[in-house]
């Protein structure tokens, strides 16, 4: 019995482990002590009484995490702002520490370099002569390269874990919500048993992933603005890799595609080193900005006149054509980056205004959800081979549930607004104009690639997205909503606090 003693004991601080750093300081002593007093007692009584004891701890584990989590999450809210005050001691003391390591900032910046790693190592491999495709030695290396790196990623998540979930560990929430996104794919394929696998994956693609990264990013985005642009930044960056696609007739040169990836990820690691020890989201959010930019162009131009997303009715290859390429998909990736954003807005807006005001933002926000939800299900139908019948929906009826959607979100809206004035912080005209406004850009610009590919391509807001407006004219607009959307979201603006009662003496 001792030996097993011991060992709960063992398995009970691992447990304690999953909690966040902060909590286990303070409390992981006293829990381990109380823990094994009790532990002593039910020994006394038999195995039973054991068992019944770790089954308690185990059945109320996830409860206690969400809520230390959800609290630690909570307490870490900062707004760099000095208008807003709205923190606890633990995050102004976050404020003033000393800036982070080079060390730190490398590890935000790993998952790129791996990722590079693991495309162009092979490639150069086979372009050198050393290695073929075919060889026993190229699938030594691939295995070898997986076990490694699935070693690493294991290693980063242990480390996240275990030191609270710094800033750092945000460029990799990606990767970590892979493990909640395969599953999950694993039993859609399962609950649509019988559908052909193609249309499984459009689903996952157009619809289920799309929204399941939306949800994300605002989680991370709502606790720190820095967190959300770290955690995008990997979205953003995939979002150019179709421009790699190859047909028969198009094969992009070895030497590009590496030369390409290459700079491109020496660009993204350059931004995220800068994010994390600049620590400042405003700069962080142009920082973003003009990477992607430059990123993108680069794509963009192996894709027109290397690869294959040429226009058929193009006469060749040009600048212009990468132009056009390039802008739709830049004013997509920037919808990405600014939704989570402009929910954010609502969301401070909302706290500030009393419980009227947050039932307000919370159903702008299912509006807004809604609405993207139902234009990404209409440009599923409209782009793949999955038929409307097969779940049973029609362009009618797509466009009766985007209406009912909008009808959620202007309604949260004028709640929020209202409770907003009623409290005394309601935003200036120009804010609450552009916050209501804006954000129903959002899918029409993530919807851009699609249109200029296939014409015409599907119906947003219930109606036939046609080039009835001359296409020039649709991407200068889309600029102009990117540059109004960027400068509202980072302005400075006095919003007054939440009533917060900070002790000197806890400085």
């Amino acid at each position: 019995m001792v030996g097993i003693e011991r060992f709960l004991l063992v398995f009970y601080s691992g447990m304690l482990r999953l909690y966040p750093l902060e909590f286990r300081r303070e409390f992981g002593a006293e829990m381990k002590s109380v823990f094994a007093e009790a532990l002593s007692v039910s020994r006394g009584c038999g195995v039973r009484a054991v068992l019944c004891l770790m089954g308690d701890e185990i059945r109320h584990l996830p409860g206690s995490l969400l809520r230390e989590y959800r609290e630690a999450s909570w307490e870490r809210e900062v707004d760099m702002d000095k208008s807003t005050i709205d923190m606890s001691i633990r995050s102004v003391h976050n404020r003033v520490r000393s800036p982070i390591s080079w060390g730190e900032a490398f590890l935000a910046a790993l998952p790129y370099v791996l990722i590079l790693i693991l495309d162009t190592l092979p490639k150069l491999l086979v372009l050198a002569g050393l290695l073929t495709w075919e060889s026993v030695g190229m699938q030594v290396l691939n295995i070898t390269m997986m076990v490694l790196f699935s070693g690493i990623f294991l290693l980063v998540l242990v480390m996240a874990v275990r030191r609270g979930w710094p800033l750092w560990s945000a460029s990799w929430y990606i990767f970590f919500w892979l493990l909640v996104l395969l599953p999950l794919g694993w039993l859609l394929s399962m609950v649509v048993y019988g559908r052909s696998e193609y249309q499984v994956q459009e689903v996952i693609l157009y619809l289920i992933l799309p929204l399941m990264m939306a949800v994300m990013l605002y989680w991370v985005t709502r606790t720190d603005r820095l967190r959300g642009l770290l955690a995008a930044l990997p979205i953003l960056y995939f979002l150019w890799l179709p421009n790699m696609e190859q047909t028969p007739r198009h094969i992009i040169p070895v030497q590009v595609e590496v030369l390409i990836k290459a700079a491109s990820t020496v660009l993204v690691v350059m931004a995220v080193m800068a994010l994390v020890r600049l620590r400042d989201w405003r700069k962080g959010y142009w920082i973003v900005l003009g990477t992607i930019l430059l990123v993108g162009l680069q794509f963009a131009y192996v894709g027109i006149y290397h690869g294959g997303t040429l226009p058929f009715t193009a006469p060749g290859p040009s600048l212009v054509e990468v132009v056009k390429s390039f802008i739709p998909q830049y004013l997509a990736a920037c919808s990405i980056l600014l939704g989570p954003l402009f929910a954010r807005m609502f969301r401070e807006t909302g706290r500030r205004s009393g419980t009227a005001g947050k039932i307000g933002y919370h159903l702008a926000l299912l509006g807004l959800l809604l609405i993207i939800a139902v234009n990404l299900l209409g440009l599923m139908i409209g782009t793949t081979d999955a038929p409307g019948y097969a779940v049973g929906l029609t362009y009618t009826r797509l466009g009766w549930l985007i209406y009912s959607a909008l009808v959620v979100y202007i309604a949260g809206l004028l709640l929020l607004y209202l409770a907003a004035w009623r409290s005394g912080v309601l935003p200036d005209v120009v804010e609450m104009v552009l916050l209501v406004l804006l954000p129903m850009a959002i899918p029409l610009m993530f919807v851009l690639p699609f249109i200029t590919w296939k014409w015409p391509v599907s119906q947003l807001y219930g109606i036939p997205t046609k080039w009835v407006i001359p296409e020039t004219m649709i991407l200068a607009a889309g600029l102009i909503w990117l540059l109004l959307s960027s400068w509202l979201v980072t302005r400075k603006r006095e919003v007054p606090a939440l009533p917060v009662v900070l002790s000197y003496d806890a400085y």
